[in-house]
């Protein structure tokens, strides 16, 4: 995927970033050559920015907007997946590609995700705007298709909200360490751009971390338990450029046992607060055998029983510190490039 697409400006290690052709225009830039490549055959044809009208650009800028004040990037990311939507629409066999795809991932609706009345309808009104804007920014492409009407159905509010639910449910927050970008006096993007090119060119350039939401496919099938069996991590590697997401196990997994993952930071944490995260976050209640026995304990006990957590290991898609290294060093690792 694009690790600058939508303004989100990359910070690459100074190995393997591409950027756009249009890269004047664009400031795109991507984690390899192939990445590059699949984004220019794919979801960037029909929104790289120099690619856009006025209107298309003053959408894309609309959009982006409503993922910033409501800090959630599934909603660029969800546009990013229309627009590779429709590029699949352009070959016959599209269709069947789009239902095999349906059936890959859970089913969900950002908008009735939430239960108070008030709350839904503020989300109804932001998928509404971010629809229109979308029409705006993809709809010339429908009409280029074999079915138009069939594309334009990806655009509508109802199957957006889908979109950003489904995102919501399966992607992961990604740190990773990326080349400090230095600021200068053009704030542009393409001045953008050209700064953080050129401090990836320099050696010794400071790191930092980065966070971002990551899509992985094995990780987006893993469901969650609060004494998870697998952490996770993001990571660039020289022996592959790109982004490459890390499966370790933390412990002994004995054959047929399910690969568990946190979906939230789990240390130290009440098992109340850890549903409740979990009910707003996913919409279900954790019945994992940690928070089963931390309901039949008494306050005082449940108090002793957090404060001794931390040996159950951080890290992992939401956590916020990294667990034992050499700990993690041993375990068993699974790699899958991003």
């Amino acid at each position: 995927a694009p690790l600058a697409e939508w303004g989100n400006e990359c910070r690459p290690c100074a190995m393997g970033w591409r950027r756009c052709p249009n890269g004047g225009v664009c400031g795109a830039v991507f984690c390899s050559e192939e990445c590059l490549q699949q984004a220019m055959l794919g979801h960037h044809s029909l929104l790289c920015p120099a690619m856009l009208t006025a209107a298309q650009l003053e959408a894309q800028r609309a959009i982006q907007r409503h993922s910033s004040e409501w800090e959630n990037p599934r909603f660029t990311m969800a546009v990013e997946l229309t627009a590779t939507l429709l590029v699949v629409m352009r070959t016959a066999s599209g269709e069947c590609a789009l239902s095999e795809q349906d059936k890959r991932f859970p089913s969900a609706n950002w908008v009735d995700a939430v239960d108070d009345e008030a709350a839904r309808k503020e989300r109804i009104h932001v998928v509404e705007d971010i629809a229109e804007h979308v029409n705006v920014l993809l709809g010339p492409a429908c009409e280029d298709l074999p079915d138009p009407e069939a594309a334009h159905q990806l655009l509508t509010p109802r199957a957006l909200s889908h979109r950003i639910g489904v995102l919501g449910l399966i992607c992961i927050l990604a740190r990773v360490e990326a080349v400090v970008e230095h600021s200068g006096q053009d704030d542009s993007r393409e001045g953008a751009a050209a700064g953080r090119l050129a401090a990836a060119e320099h050696a010794g350039c400071a790191a930092q971390p980065m966070c971002a939401s990551a899509l992985s496919l094995f990780v987006s099938t893993c469901n969650h338990s609060c004494l998870p069996n697998v952490d996770t991590s993001f990571r660039h590697d020289v022996a592959g450029p790109g982004l490459w997401c890390v499966s370790t196990a933390t412990r002994t997994i004995a054959p047929g046992e399910e690969i568990t993952i946190q979906y939230i930071p789990v240390v130290k944490v009440p098992v109340s607060k850890r549903r409740e995260q979990l009910h707003n976050g996913w919409g279900f209640e954790c019945t994992c055998i940690r928070c089963t026995a931390e309901a039949s304990l008494s306050e005082g006990d449940a108090e002793w029983f957090i404060a001794g957590c931390s040996d159950f290991g951080a890290g992992g898609a939401g956590q916020e510190e990294s667990g034992d290294e050499e700990e993690e060093e041993q375990g068993q690792e699974q790699e899958a490039a991003e």
